[in-house]
C-alpha cells in the first residue's frame, strides 16, 4: 500500500514538473511565429489627402506583399506642410518623441529646412540594386531645381509639381467675367467676390505660389499683386484639396492652385474646367514645377526597415506608376515612366515650355515669414483688406471718368496716390528678410503682433486717403463745372450784348441807306 501511495506522489510530482517544465519552456520559447504572423508597419505623416492615401495603401500593401511575402499596415497622420514640418520640429529627432517613420509630401523649402535642422535620416543604400536603379533614374535637377539631396540623400523628390490657375467656363460666363490668362487676373477687381484659396499658411503648394510671385515680380511688386488678390478672395479654405472642387462644382469661378488638382478637376469635368499653367498665350511661363518630397524621419524611420521599403516603393517604378491614377494625376518625378502613362499625359521632361527660375535658396530662407505675413496682412485683417481696397477702387473710378470726361483733378489724384502707397506698405523689405531670418523663431509671435498692429493701421490710413480723394475730386469737379457754368453765362451775356451792337449798327447802316436814296 504505502509502494502504491509512492508510485501516485512520484507519478504526480513527475506530472507537474512537466507541467511547470512545459510552461516555463514555453514562456522561454523564441516569438519569432507570433511576430511574423502580426503584419509590419510605416507610420506616414502627409499632407496629402485621402484619396491619394487609400490608393497609396492599397498600392504598397500589394507590392510589399508580393516581395515579401508579409502583410503591412501604412497609419497615416494627415497634416499639412507647415503642420508637419512644425510637429517634426518639435519631437526634435528623439526617439521618445518622433511618433513618424516617413514624411511624405511637402514642397522643397520644407524639407530642406528639415534638412538643415537635422530632422531627417539618409535614404542612401550604395549596392542596393532598387536604390541603384532609383538613384540613376531620378535626375538631379530639373529646371534648374534640386531632385534630389545629392549630399547626404535625406529628401528626395517624390513627384513634381507645377502651379496654375483653374477656372470654370459655365461660371465666368454665367456672369459675364473675361478669361484669365496671368497671374496679373487674379488681382483684376473683375473678379471680386469670385475668387476661392487656401492659405499658405495651411498649404505648402499655395504657399509655393506665393513665393513664385515674390521672386518672379519683386517683393514690392510682388506683394502689391498678391495684397490686390487678397481683396479678390471671397474665402479661403482649411485643406488645399478643397478647392479644385468648389470650381469644378461651379460655386466660385477661379482659383490659384497646384497642378494635380486643377488636371483633376479638369479630368471630372472636361466640358467646364481648365487648368494652365501661366501665361495661357505663351510657351514663356512664369511658374516653376518642382519636386514634391518624401524623406525618413530622423528617431524612428532609421530604425524601421519598412521605412525604407516605403522609400523603395515610393521611389521606384510601382510608386511613380502610382501618380498617373485617378484621382491622384501627378507628375512622376522618373522619366522612364512615362512611357507607360496614359495617352496625352503632360511629360514635362519633353515639354516646349521655359519655366521661371526659382531661387529655392531664397525660398527656404523666406519660408515661415512670407507664410506668417500673408497670415497677418491678408487673412487677419481681412475686412479692414476689402473695406480699404473697395474705397480705393471707387476713387479711382471716379477720378478716371472725370478725367475722360476733360476735368483736371491734380490734388485729388496725389491724394489717391498717397491712399495706394499706404495701401501697399509693407512692414519689413525684402532686403531685411535675411537678417531676421536667424533669430525670427525666437521673435515669431513678436513680429506677428507687430506686422498685424501694422496692417491694420495701413488699410485705416489708406481707407481715410482714398475718401479724401475721392472729395476733393468731387469738390475740383464741382469748381471746375462752376466755373465753367460762370463762363458759360458770361459769354451768354457777351453773345446777347454783341448781338444787340450789332443790330444797332446794322440798323442805322439800313437807315443811313434808305435815307440817302430818298434824298436822291
Amino acid at each position: 500500500m504505502d509502494t502504491v501511495k509512492k508510485m501516485r506522489k512520484s507519478v504526480s510530482a513527475l506530472l507537474i514538473t512537466a507541467v511547470l517544465s512545459g510552461i516555463v519552456m514555453f514562456s522561454l520559447a523564441p516569438t519569432v511565429l507570433v511576430v511574423n504572423a502580426s503584419p509590419q508597419e510605416v507610420v506616414v505623416i502627409t499632407p496629402h489627402w485621402s484619396g491619394i492615401q487609400a490608393l497609396a495603401e492599397e498600392d504598397f500593401a500589394a507590392w510589399y506583399k508580393a516581395k515579401t511575402g508579409d502583410d503591412v499596415v501604412i497609419t497615416f497622420d494627415y497634416k499639412d506642410t507647415a503642420a508637419s514640418l512644425a510637429l517634426i520640429r518639435e519631437a526634435g529627432g528623439d526617439p521618445v518623441k518622433v511618433k513618424w517613420d516617413v514624411w511624405w509630401g511637402g514642397g522643397l523649402d520644407a524639407f530642406k529646412l528639415a534638412k538643415g535642422e537635422g530632422l531627417l535620416a539618409p535614404f542612401h543604400l550604395p549596392g542596393d540594386s532598387e536604390w541603384e536603379d532609383i538613384n540613376a533614374n531620378v535626375p538631379d535637377s530639373f529646371a534648374g531645381l534640386p531632385l534630389k539631396d545629392k549630399e547626404d540623400f535625406t529628401w528626395w523628390g517624390a513627384a513634381l509639381s507645377g502651379f496654375g490657375i483653374v477656372y470654370n467656363k459655365g461660371y465666368l460666363e454665367s456672369y459675364d467675367l473675361p478669361t484669365p490668362n496671368d497671374w496679373t487676373d487674379l488681382a483684376d477687381p473683375v473678379y471680386k467676390g469670385h475668387v476661392i484659396a487656401c492659405p499658405p499658411s495651411k498649404s505648402g503648394s499655395n504657399l509655393m505660389i506665393i513665393q513664385i510671385l515674390l521672386q518672379y515680380y519683386g517683393w514690392e511688386e510682388g506683394w502689391a499683386l498678391v495684397t490686390k488678390m487678397g481683396a479678390n478672395i471671397a474665402e479661403y479654405t482649411e485643406k488645399s484639396h478643397h478647392v479644385g472642387p468648389y470650381i469644378g462644382k461651379g460655386e466660385y469661378g477661379i482659383a490659384p492652385i497646384i497642378d494635380q488638382y486643377g488636371f483633376g478637376q479638369a479630368s471630372v469635368y472636361p466640358e467646364d474646367v481648365v487648368f494652365f499653367y501661366p501665361p495661357s498665350d505663351s510657351a514663356e511661363k512664369d511658374t516653376v514645377i518642382n519636386p514634391d518630397s518624401v524623406a525618413i524621419v530622423k528617431g524612428k524611420g532609421d530604425a524601421n526597415p519598412v521605412a525604407l521599403e516605403f522609400m523603395k516603393w515610393c521611389l521606384g517604378k510601382d510608386g511613380q506608376k502610382m501618380l498617373f491614377k485617378d484621382p491622384i494625376n501627378r507628375l512622376s518625378v522618373r522619366p522612364d515612366v512615362y512611357a507607360e502613362a496614359p495617352t496625352g499625359y503632360f511629360n514635362p521632361f519633353e515639354t516646349e515650355m521655359t519655366l521661371f527660375t526659382y531661387n529655392d535658396t531664397l525660398g527656404t530662407l523666406r519660408f515661415d515669414i512670407v507664410k506668417d505675413l500673408f497670415d497677418m496682412l491678408l487673412i487677419a485683417p481681412k475686412d479692414d483688406l476689402v473695406g480699404a481696397w473697395a474705397a480705393y477702387g471707387a476713387a479711382e473710378d471716379f477720378i478716371t471718368k472725370q478725367k475722360a470726361a476733360g476735368y483736371s483733378v491734380p490734388d485729388a489724384e496725389a491724394e489717391l496716390a498717397e491712399a495706394y502707397a499706404a495701401f501697399m506698405s509693407l512692414p519689413i523689405a525684402g532686403s531685411e528678410v535675411e537678417a531676421i531670418s536667424a533669430t525670427y523663431p525666437d521673435r515669431r509671435e513678436e513680429y506677428k503682433a507687430e506686422w498685424l498692429d501694422l496692417a491694420v493701421q495701413r488699410y485705416s490710413n489708406a481707407f481715410a486717403l482714398s475718401k479724401e480723394a475721392l472729395d476733393t475730386a468731387r469738390t475740383e469737379t464741382a469748381s471746375l463745372i462752376e466755373s465753367l457754368q460762370a463762363m458759360a453765362t458770361s459769354n451768354l451775356y457777351f453773345g446777347l450784348a454783341g448781338g444787340l451792337i450789332i443790330g444797332l449798327v446794322i440798323g442805322a447802316a439800313a437807315a443811313y441807306t434808305l435815307t440817302g436814296r430818298r434824298q436822291a
